[in-house]
């Protein structure tokens, strides 16, 4: 008994230095340090065509590595199969209706969702967006909110080499995470490939598996730069600490359904994306089968970084929780796709990947097991007609709860699947719009508009063609049909307004500019040019004065918006504002005649 004592007494001291050690050392270091994180994304990579998800055409050697000790997700989705909405879902944690707003062609973030740089920046990391194409993340600016850097590479690269700019990314990222881990701060780093993507080009000097097609041997060229990068992470010991998480932003279409690229679809070959996260600590490999998203990834990594957070901010859940046997809580994932209505005026999709299920709300509906029916060839709503009702109820109820904006114009316009026949030569003809013949490429279009007379990029391709052939006449009548089908369509009026100002139509022009701006009002174009257009008349003059103030403001340092800026105080009567704003842009465009000679005139009526 004695000797009992002697022992317990002994732990228990030991138990109390060990106590008082842990405590002194957060005192003197603060809590444990949080694990690094790493964050690849690829830009339009399909799981299907990876050896880790069995493709055996290439040998997908660097991400096979980082699968082989990682949790890989075998059914993993994008929320739409539109690249920007999938990166603003992969960096915020919420479907595209909460991250994001489209106004025109352009995707903004919404400032009232914060994104994961944002979050982790509170929580003492120091944060780096490294991408290979900043223009694939739209708005940079907002995307970079909560990086502390944001590098990218050489814009400077001609188009037919922006591959090297991913080579450039690779070599940005390890030197930007060896500076900052001499900070001593946990890092938060995400590294944006722009590969795959159309058209698939590789730089001369990879000369890897030329005998395949295109898409995979760009897929072999993103391979060799993750083979570096995971090297490059090895020598900074960045790998076995580190939280590193794969995935793409969607996946692409390589003809599937008539469609090439992505955008118009749900069909997997444009949803499904690879999916894989190595924990700290941890490289046993594992993979799960439950459905996963990309609305998954933030709450997994502030889980890992043992942040703060409420569940209620996002519309995933942790994949910490998703059991590798598929038996975790009954999944329901959205979908949708409103590009067909947006750029082709046809009906936009929605969809609910539902257990083995997958249904298209679509004014022809269907139904996929997806389970037997992996390219989904067969459409088994007839034989299914119960289930797809249910899926249908459930769709519905969550559309009408979550977006309710879409049910304004679902059903509107014809199904894309009934117009499928045009997607690929308009696609290829899209290609190829600067090197083709223009009186080829307007009786191509024209031939695609005789099957779909109502389609809204048709009609807006061709009047482009026809003006920049020197039919200004053809490109007007083709953008007063668009705009008297499409009243809202913003691009169409300004365009409609440059060809009246063009043949000096000036009352015509500036009904056309003040329709494009009501529906757009930070359109820059479009303002400058209602805005001098007032300015030559003597009319307006406050309004216009307003509206070039607003262009100025969109459109930094532009000489001819700020040309515009100074005749119209010039007009009100405030010549000495005029000649400094002159200067100005004389400043940014010296070889500008016409300013020269404005100024000129100033300087001497002076």
């Amino acid at each position: 008994m004695v000797k009992m004592k002697k022992v317990n007494s002994f732990v228990a001291a030991f138990l109390v230095l060990a106590a008082v050690f842990l405590y002194i050392r957060f005192v003197i270091y603060g809590a444990p340090r949080r694990p690094d994180i790493i964050l690849i994304t690829a830009h339009t990579l399909r799981p299907d065509h990876l050896s880790t998800y069995g493709y055996e055409r290439i040998d997908t050697a660097a991400i096979d590595s980082l699968a082989s000790k990682s949790t890989v997700s075998e059914r993993a989705y994008c929320t739409t199969p539109i690249p920007a909405y999938g990166y603003a879902s992969i960096i915020t944690g919420r479907i595209p209706a909460f991250a994001v707003t489209q106004k025109d062609n352009k995707v903004l973030m919404n400032d009232s969702v914060k994104n994961l740089a944002e979050r982790l920046s509170l929580e003492g990391y120091s944060t780096a967006l490294i991408a290979a194409d900043p223009s694939l993340l739209p708005l940079s600016g907002d995307y970079a909110k909560g990086f502390d850097i944001f590098l990218h590479s050489s814009s400077k690269l001609s188009e037919k080499d922006s591959a090297s700019k991913n080579r450039i990314l690779t070599d940005n990222a390890l030197k930007t995470l060896k500076k900052l881990k001499r900070k001593g701060k946990p890092v938060f780093a995400w590294i944006s490939y722009s590969l795959p993507i159309y058209p698939y080009d590789v730089p001369a000097s990879f000369q890897k598996a030329k005998e395949e097609f295109p898409y995979d041997r760009q897929v072999l060229f993103l391979d060799e730069e993750l083979s570096r990068l995971l090297n490059g992470l090895r020598r900074l010991r960045m790998v076995k600490s580190s939280l590193i998480i794969m995935t793409s932003a969607t996946g692409e279409s390589l003809g599937e359904h008539k469609e090439i690229l992505h955008g118009i679809f749900l069909y997997d070959a444009t949803t499904r994306v690879p999916l894989m996260f190595k924990l700290p600590k941890l490289s046993v490999g594992r993979k799960i089968k439950t459905i996963s998203s990309h609305v998954d990834i933030a709450p997994t990594v502030l889980e890992v970084a043992g942040a703060k957070y409420d569940k209620n901010d996002f519309d995933g859940q942790s994949l910490l929780a998703q059991d590798g046997n598929g038996k975790t809580a009954d999944r329901r994932l959205y979908l949708e796709a409103t590009n067909s209505y947006n750029t082709f005026g046809w009906s936009p999709l929605a969809g609910m990947v539902w257990d083995r299920y997958k249904y298209m709300e679509a004014p022809q509906p269907e139904l996929y097991d997806i389970s037997l029916d992996q390219h989904e060839l067969k459409n088994i709503i007839d034989d299914k007609p119960e289930k797809a009702s249910a899926i249908r109820q459930e769709l519905l109820k969550m559309i009408k709860e979550r977006r309710p904006q879409l049910l304004e114009i679902m059903g509107k316009g014809p199904d894309p699947k009934s117009k499928a026949d045009i997607l690929i030569p308009y696609f290829v003809a899209a290609r190829y719009l600067k090197e083709m013949n223009p009186e080829l490429l307007i009786g191509l279009h024209e031939k695609l508009l005789e099957k779909d007379p109502t389609n809204k990029a048709m009609l807006f391709t061709l009047a482009r063609i026809c003006d920049a052939a020197g039919r200004p006449y053809s490109a007007q009548n083709y953008l007063v049909k668009l705009t008297a089908l499409y009243e809202d369509f913003a691009p169409a009026w300004g365009f409609l307004g440059d060809i009246y100002n063009k043949q000096g139509k000036i009352e015509e022009a500036i009904r056309c500019y003040e329709k494009a701006v009501s529906i757009s009002p930070d359109t820059p174009a479009a303002l400058n040019n209602l805005a001098w257009l007032y300015a030559e008349k003597g009319e307006n003059l406050q309004r216009a004065l307003n509206y070039a103030e607003r262009a100025n403001e969109l459109v930094k340092d532009h000489p001819s918006f700020i040309d515009t800026l100074a005749e119209i105080h010039i007009k009100m009567g405030n010549p000495a504002k005029g000649t400094e704003l002159l200067r100005k842009a004389l400043s940014l465009d010296p070889k500008s005649e016409y300013i020269k000679k404005r100024l000129g005139e100033l300087e001497t009526k002076k």
